[in-house]
């Protein structure tokens, strides 16, 4: 949804501007291979010299992988601030295409109790919540014995 959402907003403000999206891809982390190599052929066959990702930094990192494999160069990265804010990313030498990269980022916002309520979200509350499932699967990998805590993870979920 964050990516998603994100674009969806990207893609009205541009056109209101007059901007041309030449493609647009979805890719998720547990994609196969093959969405990322097909992602990664689109962005080889297209002329737009400039990529927005709009994208967790999580889910990004398969497809820098694949880029880099292909030693893909001369695009100029944009980021949202899930990835563009990466020490990790910026200083990882595999990664030395995304180099002048530019990006944004949302101004820090406190919201009172906000932490509390996420950490405290469990799968027993809901049972019948396929979302809420998934979500715990993916965030525990799969592991699930229903005695993991939210509170305990230090990750973008309980970044607040």
């Amino acid at each position: 949804d964050y990516g998603n959402n994100g674009i969806a907003a990207f893609e009205e403000a541009a056109k209101q501007e007059g901007i041309c999206i030449e493609y647009s891809e979805a890719i998720f982390k547990t994609d196969p291979q093959e969405q990322f190599l097909k992602t990664v052929e689109v962005i080889k066959k297209g002329t737009a010299r400039v990529v927005l990702a709009f994208i967790a930094l999580g889910d990004l990192v398969p497809l820098l992988k694949v880029i880099a494999q292909h030693n893909i160069t001369g695009l100029q990265w944009v980021g949202s601030e899930s990835w563009i804010t990466s020490r990790s990313l910026a200083e990882t030498k595999e990664f030395s295409f995304l180099s002048g990269a530019l990006g944004f980022a949302i101004a820090n916002a406190s919201l009172e109790d906000l932490r509390q309520f996420l950490v405290n979200v469990h799968p027993d509350q809901e049972p019948n919540n396929e979302l809420l499932k998934e979500f715990w699967e993916t965030t525990f990998h799969g592991g699930c014995t229903g005695s993991e805590k939210l509170a305990e993870l230090q990750n973008e979920y309980t970044d607040v």
